[in-house]
Formats: structure tokens, sequence, C-alpha cells
């Protein structure tokens, strides 16, 4: 019974709540049960948000969950809306279950969010199409951005987005991703291509143990940098280096053992222009090239010249032969190939999806260092390879990769032999080349033979020394043995380095360790026998007696090298050296120079040589010392 009004009822409603009683439900009827009342948790007019004809104040905890569009609710919240709307099983759903929005709540989000054309699509279309907006949405006074892109035409240069107010790197990352995505669009649908990557700069803090007193850095967090045309999938390669981001400050983080976010200072992106190789316009064969009668130049008025010259080397044999340069001719066999997501004029990386769609077929490009003449007066033709294909479709095409000013093409390459014979052999019969390395063979079976070889290693093209070339030995000083070698070891004690991020647009190394020595040990090898014993010291200076050590061994070794003995010769040395007809040191023949060659260290005979050998075949004026840590 209410106790304003008297009137019976089994639950509470809101319209007989006593005045200045705090609600504790929602109590508004149920349409799916009729005379049970709402349990939910009620707002500030007094009805829970499924109810309240106010604007929803939970709209704000709308958030993507592994793509699904979800509100963040406790799970006994979840569970009473679930059992209002009359839901089954509810006891045995877990809470990612609970939290997905139905169809209808969708279609409210998409109206209030101001969405159109949401009314016919499907649930999980209609989920897609929120779940991009919330995400893509910017957010107001939540980041400041300079442009730094004026000095370049104002497309490449720098971007830097700051935060207006400190948030976490993942929410910052989050609410700049919409400058982010608008930023990079912009740039490339001015230009074919762009180099980007992104760089957070955010101070870190750590607190010394032992004095209390806080150290701060502030590194940089560098994605890998993206290649972007305008067939790329701009979300996918964003989401790629934001994750790299995070990814390189974790690892940091946990490296440098200690170190918590202070705050985030900014987030670069750096865009720079990017070219790709790209065939485009027609070029007409060098008269060099075209004597050969090894190409079919398709002469093309359009930017599509990869496309003709890939169809006249398919239909090549169904077409006016007099007429196969001809686009016309090729003009039927246009839907054949299939060019989804590629553009034109095409690229060489483009090459990649075009065989991906086309599965039948593998293409090779050549390119060519230029027509010169030769000192017979012939013109070399230098073709190597620029792509070579990892396909393994049945159908094989090999296209020349021509240059001119501004101007790129791509034209088909009819017979490599025609194209290279002439300039390996002038009996004109045919050659067999390898599609990889270049190379040439007399028959197939050979060149099917070392396919089976040259298919596991990487496409190079092959160059041999020219006839009558040879590489000889004449440093013959340099074959004198180094009498005295140290061989030291050392003991370190190893101690963690706390260092940023490098740079990997440039080549680095990474320091992540500092080695304190704590002991030596090294032994001096004599050539002719024992020299001392081991020596072997521990403390904290090692570092320092061991050079201290080093500095004596080597002005006794030094002083030894001055001290030259007289020779010493036996009979059977003077014997060997009467019949001895070449130089022991360069191996030539003995002439009127012949002398006695002996060392200065020990006195012992070596054997003959020349005068001129004997005096360059001195002893170092060095110790190498080999030490590991």
């Amino acid at each position: 019974m209410c106790q304003n009004c008297g009137a019976q009822f089994t639950k509470p409603r809101f319209e007989h709540q006593p005045d200045g009683e705090q609600k504790t439900t929602c109590g508004y009827p149920l349409k799916r049960k009729k005379g049970q009342l709402c349990k939910s948790k009620p707002g500030k007019d007094g009805l829970c948000w499924r109810h309240s004809k106010q604007p929803r104040q939970q709209e704000e905890e709308i958030i993507p969950v592994e793509g699904k569009m979800v509100v963040k609710e406790t799970m006994k919240t979840l569970r009473q809306i679930a059992k209002d709307e009359g839901l089954r099983g509810i006891s045995r759903k877990n809470k990612e279950a609970l939290e997905v929005l139905s169809k209808k709540q969708l279609k409210a989000l998409a109206k209030n969010r101001g969405l159109t054309k949401y009314s016919q699509l499907k649930r999980d279309d209609l989920n897609h199409l929120v779940e991009e907006d919330i995400k893509n949405a910017p957010v107001e006074d939540e980041i400041n951005v300079t442009d730094r892109r004026q000095a370049l035409n104002g497309v490449f240069g720098t971007v830097v987005i700051e935060p207006a107010k400190q948030h976490d790197v993942a929410t910052f990352l989050k609410v700049s991703r919409s400058t982010v995505t608008t930023t990079i669009s912009d740039a490339l649908a001015q230009k074919k291509g762009l180099k980007v990557n992104l760089v957070l700069l955010a101070e870190l803090v750590k607190t010394d143990p032992a004095t209390g007193e806080n150290k701060y850095v502030t590194p940089y967090f560098r994605s890998a940098q993206a290649i972007l045309t305008q067939s790329s999938d701009l979300e996918l390669e964003i989401d790629f280096m934001m994750g790299k981001v995070k990814e390189n400050m974790a690892k940091y983080m946990r490296e440098g053992s200690g170190w918590t976010l202070g705050h985030v200072e900014n987030l670069e992106i750096h865009l720079n222009q990017f070219n790709p190789l790209k065939g485009a316009s027609f070029i007409p064969t060098p008269s060099a090239l075209a004597k050969k009668k090894a190409i079919i130049n398709v002469q093309n008025k359009d930017q599509e010249c990869f496309k003709w010259a890939i169809l006249s080397a398919l239909h090549h044999e169904e077409v006016d032969q007099k007429n196969t340069n001809r686009p016309s001719q090729y003009v039927k066999w246009e839907d054949d190939l299939k060019f989804e997501g590629i553009d034109f004029p095409v690229s060489l990386r483009a090459i990649d999806k075009f065989e991906r769609c086309n599965v039948d077929l593998n293409i090779n490009v050549y390119g060519y260092d230029g027509l010169k003449k030769g000192e017979d007066g012939e013109e070399d033709l230098q073709v190597y390879p620029l792509r070579i294909s990892k396909n393994t479709g049945m159908r094989h095409v090999d296209l020349l990769f021509q240059t001119s000013d501004s101007k790129q093409h791509y034209c088909w390459i009819k017979s490599l032999s025609r194209l290279l014979g002439s300039q390996i052999s002038e009996h004109g019969h045919e050659l067999f080349f390898c599609r990889r390395c270049l190379n040439h063979f007399s028959r197939q079976d050979i060149l099917d033979e070392h396919m089976e070889y040259c298919s596991q290693k990487d496409a190079v093209r092959i160059v041999m020394p020219e006839e009558e070339s040879f590489v000889g030995f004449h440093n013959h000083k340099k074959m004198m043995r180094v009498p005295f070698a140290i061989y030291a070891d050392f003991e370190c004690f190893t101690e963690k380095l706390d260092t940023c991020q490098p740079d990997s647009s440039h080549s680095y190394t990474k320091a992540y360790q500092l080695q304190r020595p704590s002991g030596f040990c090294y032994h001096i090898k004599y050539a002719h026998g024992d020299y001392k014993d081991p020596v072997v010291y521990c403390g904290e200076d090692a570092a320092k007696k061991f050079v201290q050590c080093i500095e004596e061994e080597v002005r006794a070794i030094a002083k030894l090298y001055k001290e030259k003995k007289p020779m010493e010769m036996t009979d059977d040395d003077k014997a060997n050296f009467e019949a001895s007809t070449h130089c022991h040191i360069c191996g030539d023949a003995l002439g009127g120079d012949k002398v006695r060659d002996h060392d200065h260290l020990t006195g012992k005979y070596r054997g003959a040589a020349h005068n001129q050998c004997n005096l360059d075949f001195q002893l170092p004026k060095h110790v190498p010392i080999f030490s590991t840590i």
C-alpha cells in the first residue's frame, strides 16, 4: 500500500515515492513483463538510463572491445538489465556477452550522434558504423596541433600534437588518432606516396632508493617507418605504428627497471616524400635495342604501359603480327587481368599485389645501364635484374624497364637470348639464359641443372674478370711471422644501463650494460719457445694495472728487437745456400743479388733471398694483443 495515497500495488512506483525519501530503483513499468517494474539504479531524474527521457549520461562510457560496442557497467547492473528485457540464460552469460548493445540501442546511439543511412543496416554493420564514428570523432580541448609543413610546400615535414591536459600514453594516442588520420590522408591526397613514422616524446621518472631523489629522462619512442600509397590500408598502418610506439616504450620501461610515466610531451608525425619506381607513358625503343628484335614495345598513350606489356606477352601470337605494338590489338583481353587495388602507373612494389590477384603469372623486371660503345666499336648492353618473381605461376613474363628523362616505361622482352646473346657470342647460336643471374648456357639441360642451385640464391648479375687479367701477391714483407703476441682475458662485473630508444632510421649501437673489469690474465707467446709464465691479477684497479703491465712487457720486447744477433750457419746451411736457385721469400729465380737471410732474434739462417727481399723482410715494430672481455 502506498503511504501517500493508500493505493494497493505489488512493487513500489516512482509516483508513490514519499517526498524526501531517496529512491533506490527506477520503478518504470516493463513492457515485456506486465505488472513488474524496473529495478535498475535510478539517475538524477529518478529513472535509469534505459527509461530516462534525459540525455544518456553513460554515453561517454561506450567503448569498443574486440570489435564490439560495449557499455561499462557492473556485472550486477548488466544482469538486471538483461533480466528486465526478458533475456534467458543470463546466469550463464559472461560480462562481455551482457555488455554488447542491441540493434535497437545501436540505432538510438547512431541517431544521437547524427549518423545517416543506418536504419537498414544489419546489426554487425551498424555496430561497425557506430564504432568507427566514436573512434574517429575529434576530441575538442584534448590536444593542440602545431603544423610545421609550410617549409616544404605544405605537404612534407613534421606535425606536432601536444596534449592540452595530461593523459596516459594509450589515451593520448587514442585522442590523437583522428588528427593523425586526417593529416596523413590530406598529404596522400596531394602526393602519390609518403614515408611516415610517429615519434612520441615522454618524460619518465624514477626514484633513487638510496637518496630518495627523482631522476628524469625524456626519451623518444619511434615507430617503424611506413611506406604509404593511395592504395594502402591507412587504418591498419596507423594501428601498427601506434602499437610499435607503445611496444618500444614498454620495453624501455621494463629494461630500465623502475621508470614510470611522468607526462607526455608530444607526438610528432614525420612526413617524407616517397617516389616509387613506376612505369608510365610510352618511350621509344633505342635503335640498338630495336635491331635485336627481342622487344615488343606497345605504343600506349595512357599511364598503363604495364598492362599493355603483360597483354602483349600473353597474346602476341593471336594478333596481327605487323601491328603487335598497337594497344588496340589487345583491348579485347583487358578484362582477363585483375587490377583490384592497384594504381596506375604501376610501381615495382605493386607487382607483388598484381601477382597475388593473378596467381597464374610470374613476372620478372630487368633494367639496363645504358648503351655504350666498347673498344670494338659495338654498343655494350649491361642488363641486370630489378625484380625476380617468387610466384610459382605457369605463365612467365619478362619485362624491360626503360627510363628517359622523367619518364619510365615497361615493355615486354620477347627473347632474352636475342637481347643478350650477341653481346656474348658471335656465332649466332641460341643461348639459354638464367632469368635470375643472367648466366648463359649452351643447352637447356645444363640450364635446368643450374636452376636447381640458383633458385635458392638471391637474384644477381654475375660479372666475370676479363681475359688475360691476373691477381697476384707482391707484399712479401707481410709474410714475416710476428715473434711475440700477447693473449689476454678479462673478468668483469656487469651493470645495467638506462638508455633511450635509438633512432631506427640510422645505424646505431645499443648500449644496455656496463662491464667493470675485476681481474685479468695474460700470456706472452714467443715464436721460438717459452718466454715467461702467465700473469694473473684481481682487483678494483684491474684495467689500470693491465695497461701498466702491458707497457712494461712491450718495452722489454722492444729491447730484444734492437739486439740483432749475428748469423750462425752450419755446413748444411752453407750447402743449402749454394744450391738455392729461387728466393725463399718471394719464390722468384735468384740472380746476381743473391744474399743470405737470417733471423735477427736467434741468429739462425733462414734461406737464400734477393737483396731487396732481405732488406724488406724486417722484424715488425709492434706487438699484437688479443683480448676478450
